[in-house]
């Protein structure tokens, strides 16, 4: 179960007065501090600004669910447990209150020690940044040496809380959307 609580959590609301960061802002700010997976470091593959610009670029705009506003998210390319890998999963974590933010930072913080802990050999397997407690979670499976997704999924606690009607509704306006085409 989520760290957040199941139907606690009714997100940031947009208050009276200015908004905080664009989401768009936010996203910029996660590809700027993207996280690289020490098994795809050793790989070859580093976090120099070329590599966060395209993944950025390939990444479709997002927008937070009903009334909410992203206080915060991050960005992780991960591996698959294969050496060499096959594929790299990026991971995009969302969170829609400052509370959520700290939460989500914490768990991060907590698996890197994790995987610093267990890195003795490059041969031994890690954990991975899979299953952290966020508002919203993006996750782009694409190949070493490229920035093109081939799969991008969305999960969420709420997106069960929707009635099938209303999903529908969602997911064919969704799919006209340029964005998503492209992804």
């Amino acid at each position: 179960m989520s760290l957040f609580g199941r139907n606690k959590n009714k997100g940031n609301k947009a208050p009276p007065g200015p908004p905080g960061e664009s989401p768009a802002k936010l996203l910029e700010q996660a590809f700027d501090e993207l996280r690289v997976h020490v098994r795809v470091q050793d790989q070859g593959v580093c976090a120099d600004e070329s590599l966060r610009k395209k993944l950025h670029q390939t990444m479709p705009a997002l927008s937070p669910y009903g009334s909410n506003r992203y206080a915060a998210i991050r960005a992780v390319l991960d591996w698959d447990h294969q050496i060499p890998s096959e594929y790299m999963l990026l991971r995009v974590y969302t969170a829609y209150s400052r509370h959520e933010a700290r939460l989500l930072d914490t768990q991060i913080r907590a698996r890197d020690q994790a995987i610093a802990a267990d890195n003795v050999y490059p041969e031994f397997d890690l954990p991975d940044y899979g299953e952290l407690d966020s508002s919203e979670t993006y996750i782009a499976v694409l190949r070493p040496g490229s920035t093109e997704f081939e799969e991008f999924r969305f999960f969420s606690d709420w997106r069960k809380e929707v009635r099938p009607p209303v999903a529908r509704a969602a997911l064919s306006a969704v799919k006209n959307l340029e964005s998503y085409q492209q992804a």
